[in-house]
């Protein structure tokens, strides 16, 4: 009978992963896509699939150097914006049986899996109902943020370390702690080793989600000593965030000791603490509808708003949902009025004051000039795109939401709210759910006009053999030159299994190729610099020029005497030097 019992927590436990799951694979409609095909892949897309295939072909070195890009030396990837290592971990995994391409996405439908999973784990903390954590968590893992931030920013779909790290505060607050351990698992061995792994997958996590979680943490510890009117927590609950700041820290060592070897690089990542405002928090968008939504009459209401205000970036993927943001105007509501007429004191409502305080202080700090921006003047203005802890507020949301449905006593009260949540999740699923990317057989069909092209090139090559890239295009982060977008000239790599190419060489450290551009890239003086440099073969991207690239590859036609390599939609060209 016990083992039934547990057979039924497991199998209702990891249920609304699956129908989560389930719900992203009709979104992508994955019965009709070909993983094995590489989708040309767009933006910063090209960034994750890099490092997907960099690790594949490396192994975990593949997280810090790329022996085949920023030729003729490798790429230093330690200060490009991925800094994820459980990802990094789950990466390694899954490309020692997947093609980098395929383990790419299969990565991002798990995401749904772990975002649905820590949820339901957050919420049975806070609610015994199980339609209601099943609902919930469901509606945590399509939150339209996932959708927003999609395949392209990776590691920030990636978000289950936040209901973890919620969940931690839950500990913190509500618990007593003895040696840095909370009293409620000290004498379970299982509990204790899940509660340090939850620590240290927060701590390593996206540098976004652990500053958020170390943030709210700190503040509950506050929070704790002020309404107890003592320093103890200072000696036993804190010993979870210095250990969480050790962890955070010892992340970022291989950067730090890069940086201290080969010095500080000025270039690369350089942030300007004003665009911790640009990129800041903006509430009214928190509530907008989402811009995909299959209702006109809601995607109207946001398209009247992007167009006409300012500062409109990628803080217009703040939503929270219906759901979210149902649960958050509730929690308004609530701390108004027990601000004005205090509830009867119990542990639920001492949460809820919890909660009311952690969503104040996010909003106060990632808000447009709130005290982020403070931050970014004073401390460092490394965390800008503070617009990204609205996937904070959503779960702080859900979680309040969960705990009131749960104080409903009355039995045909609680069947009217667990049906009306049912209705939202419904509508959510069918107004807040979409990937908004093409999965078309055209892209795929551009996909393998140019894996033919580059398997021409590399059948005309060497293995090993160096190719210099044209136009110039810097990494990371560059802006678009004429009708190439920002990493573009990666296509070569991730389409290319044997070469090295020379974009890809990090800003302010492998200067080398950017060095040897002179002359626009077109004169004699170039073309002999490149080659005793080594370099054996030139690529051209003709987007990146205002004439199509004209002028250049008749330039190369001349004085190589030779016709190039050209893909089918008469975009890239190769010349064998």
């Amino acid at each position: 009978m016990i083992e039934k019992k547990r057979y039924q927590k497991i199998v209702l436990f990891i249920l609304p992963a699956i129908i989560s799951m389930v719900i992203a694979g009709i979104a992508m409609n994955i019965w009709t896509i070909d993983f094995e095909i590489i989708r040309f892949p767009e933006s910063d897309e090209r960034l994750g699939l890099m490092m997907f295939k960099n690790i594949k072909e490396n192994g975990f070195i593949g997280a810090f150097f790329n022996n085949r890009i920023g030729a003729p030396e490798r790429s230093a990837l330690l200060e490009s914006p991925f800094l994820d290592w459980p990802m990094v971990l789950a990466i390694w995994f899954l490309t020692r049986f997947l093609n980098y391409n395929v383990a790419y996405y299969v990565f991002y439908i798990l995401t749904f899996v772990t975002a649905s999973l820590s949820m339901y784990l957050l919420l049975r903390k806070i609610c015994n109902k199980y339609w209601i954590c099943a609902c919930i968590s469901i509606s945590y893992a399509i939150t339209p943020y996932h959708f927003y931030r999609s395949v392209v920013h990776m590691t920030l779909s990636n978000y289950y370390v936040i209901p973890l790290g919620v969940y931690l505060v839950l500990l913190v607050y509500e618990e007593e702690w003895e040696k840095g351990i909370p009293s409620c698992i000290k004498n379970n061995t299982f509990k204790k080793m899940f509660f340090l792994t939850g620590i240290v997958l927060v701590s390593l996590s996206n540098v976004y989600y652990a500053f958020f979680v170390m943030l709210l943490v700190l503040i509950t510890i506050i929070y704790k000593m002020i309404e107890k009117k003592t320093w103890k927590p200072l000696i036993n609950e804190a010993l979870i965030f210095y250990a969480m700041c050790i962890l955070f820290i010892g992340g970022l060592l291989p950067k730090l000791i890069y940086g201290q070897i080969h010095g500080i690089n000025t270039v690369a990542g350089i942030r300007n603490p004003s665009e911790t405002e640009t990129y800041g928090l903006k509430i009214i968008q928190l509530f907008l509808p989402p811009e995909y939504s299959k209702i006109q009459f809601l995607t109207d209401i946001n398209k009247q708003y992007t167009d006409n205000a300012i500062l409109i970036n990628e803080n217009s993927w703040s939503n929270m949902g219906i759901i979210a943001s149902i649960g958050f105007i509730v929690l308004c509501i609530w701390f108004f009025v027990n601000h004005i007429k205090p509830f009867k004191g119990s542990k639920e409502t001492a949460r809820f004051k919890l909660f009311a305080v952690l969503t104040l202080v996010i909003l106060l700090f990632c808000t447009v000039g709130g005290f982020g921006a403070i931050f970014s003047y004073v401390i460092t203005p490394e965390l800008r795109c503070l617009n990204r802890g609205s996937i904070v507020l959503v779960t702080i949301s859900l979680a309040f939401l969960a705990g009131i449905l749960i104080e409903i006593k009355q039995p045909i009260a609680q069947r009217l709210s667990c049906i009306a949540l049912t209705v939202l999740l419904v509508f959510s699923i069918y107004a807040e759910v979409d990937l908004p990317y093409n999965w078309s057989k055209e892209s795929e069909q551009l996909s393998n006009s140019y894996l033919k092209f580059f398997r021409l090139v590399e059948s005309e090559m060497n293995e090993g053999d160096m190719i210099y890239q044209l136009p110039i295009m810097y990494f990371p982060e560059s802006s678009p030159i004429y009708n190439m977008d920002d990493y573009s000239h990666l296509i070569a790599y991730l389409y290319t299994d044997t070469l090295k190419w020379s974009y890809g060489g990090m800003k302010g450290r492998n200067v080398t190729a950017t060095d040897l551009y002179i002359d626009d890239g077109m004169s004699e003086n170039f073309l002999l610099n490149i080659k005793k440099m080594g370099f054996s073969g030139l690529y051209i991207d003709s987007y990146g020029y205002k004439d199509d690239g004209n002028e250049i590859i008749q330039f190369y036609k001349d004085i190589l005497n030779e016709e190039p390599i050209v893909s089918d939609d008469g975009r890239l060209y190769f010349f064998k030097i």
